[in-house]
């Protein structure tokens, strides 16, 4: 990070990292962020392993990464369901064995999946912010 200061509080379990541009965590004992949207699903039982306010193209986001023992494909088909309960618009859709991506939108946001299996988990990772 540059052209700035980095408070960096390390409490044994998580790295929090924050600035003037916004808050990362980094742990196994991470919480979702403050300003996670209430209609943006969370996979049920995943470990958050990152939360953080990340701007993309100069915009305010905040994303996650969480991590499961279940399948790309139930993971998948998971957030379709919930996406489309909670009036979210899917603008595009990619599915193979191993990984999995979800675009949707709603109102002046866009929400972020890529869904992608590992040796031991599967790896979700989530970015919502502004269009």
């Amino acid at each position: 990070i540059t052209g700035g200061e980095v408070n960096l509080d390390n409490n044994g379990k998580n790295v929090k990292v924050s600035t003037d541009q916004g808050i990362m965590e980094f742990g196994g004992a991470n919480k979702l962020p403050e300003d996670w949207p209430k209609d943006a699903p969370t996979y049920p039982g995943a470990s958050i392993l990152f939360s953080g306010n990340v701007p993309v193209s100069g915009k305010a986001s905040v994303s996650i990464i969480l991590q499961t023992k279940d399948s790309v494909k139930d993971v998948f088909d998971f957030y379709n369901k919930e996406l489309a309960d909670q009036k979210w618009k899917i603008e595009g859709s990619y599915q193979t064995g191993e990984m999995a991506i979800l675009n949707v939108e709603k109102d002046t946001r866009f929400l972020t999946l890529s869904i992608v299996t590992g040796e031991e988990f599967t790896s979700i990772t989530a970015t919502v912010g502004s269009k």
